[in-house]
């Protein structure tokens, strides 16, 4: 069937056939590949104020070149990645390293000047206790260095700042970084705690952490799903989606299905498709692109 005059002159909907023969690892590179680019553009969608548009139409075409590597270039020859096969004992901790990572000095860094610009009480205790801290510096010879050890701002700030303000300080002290931040979340480890403890004390943390959230999933896909994604054709969604929103044009679920699903020999397009790419194929696509790790495809 010939194309319809807005389907992309570079899609090819038979070349994702070949993602049948795509390992895990392949495929969890294709989407994060795709992640990347789709990131870029909100990011460049959100700043395209400040762009001149010389810098848009680079961006532009910077992009819409990535997403054709996508759906052309890397699915012919997928890149070959380590670990090829389905990975049936698949054990995480031999490749994830950063599962658990110490807090770094970038880290603390990072904090502290999101913190500063973002949030005033931050700004304010800052800027108040500066004169306190330059004195500890003067006094580090000396060892009267108390005020680096202060249990709450009171003792810290000035004693003739505003008590309300004082008070705003002290209830942002009190309340967790990671949801002020949207920052990953960080806790204390009392390690003088048995194993047996810490583990109960983990997964207790981690429960209410997944309750907090509204990410996609965490559970890494099994064969069948990652079949149905093949089957359905949810990677040509998510090329399509990310088309529409470099060059500006929406397709609707009907044009979805005319060039995801295309009619053979010039037969009426069928409305299951249609129907497909409502329920199922928009849904859970959108999801794997915005909200779901690509690892969980290991």
């Amino acid at each position: 069937m010939k194309k319809p005059n807005y389907c992309p002159d570079w899609f090819d909907i038979s070349l994702y056939d070949g993602l049948s023969d795509f390992s895990r690892d392949e495929l969890a590179m294709a989407l994060w590949f795709r992640k990347i680019n789709h990131n870029r553009i909100k990011k460049e969608i959100s700043a395209s104020s400040h762009l001149t548009e010389r810098e848009k139409e680079a961006a532009k075409a910077d992009t819409l070149n990535w997403l054709k590597c996508c759906a052309i270039e890397w699915i012919t020859q997928p890149i070959e990645y380590k670990n090829r096969g389905n990975k049936t004992n698949y054990n995480p901790l031999e490749i994830e390293t950063d599962v658990l990572a110490d807090v770094t000095w970038t880290d603390i860094a990072r904090i502290y000047t999101e913190s500063y610009v973002t949030i005033p009480e931050v700004r304010q205790f800052v800027q108040e206790t500066r004169q306190t801290l330059e004195l500890c510096i003067k006094n580090l010879e000396t060892g009267a260095n108390i005020h680096t050890d202060w249990i709450s701002p009171d003792n810290i700030l000035p004693e003739d700042m505003p008590q309300q303000d004082i008070q705003a300080i002290n209830n942002l002290f009190r309340a967790p970084v990671s949801p002020t931040l949207s920052y990953s979340p960080m806790v204390f480890i009392n390690l003088s705690m048995s194993d047996e403890v810490l583990e109960m004390a983990f997964k207790q943390k981690l429960k209410e952490l997944r309750q907090q959230e509204e990410r996609g999933r965490t559970r890494r896909f099994s064969d069948a799903e990652i079949r149905k994604m093949i089957d359905y054709r949810f990677f040509a969604f998510m090329d399509l989606y990310t088309y529409s929103l470099i060059t500006e044009r929406k397709f609707t679920d009907v044009e979805m299905a005319a060039m995801i699903y295309p009619p053979s020999n010039d037969a009426p397009l069928d409305f299951d498709a249609v129907d497909r790419i409502a329920r199922t194929v928009r849904p859970k696509a959108m999801e794997l692109l915005e909200k779901t790790n690509a690892r969980l495809l290991l």
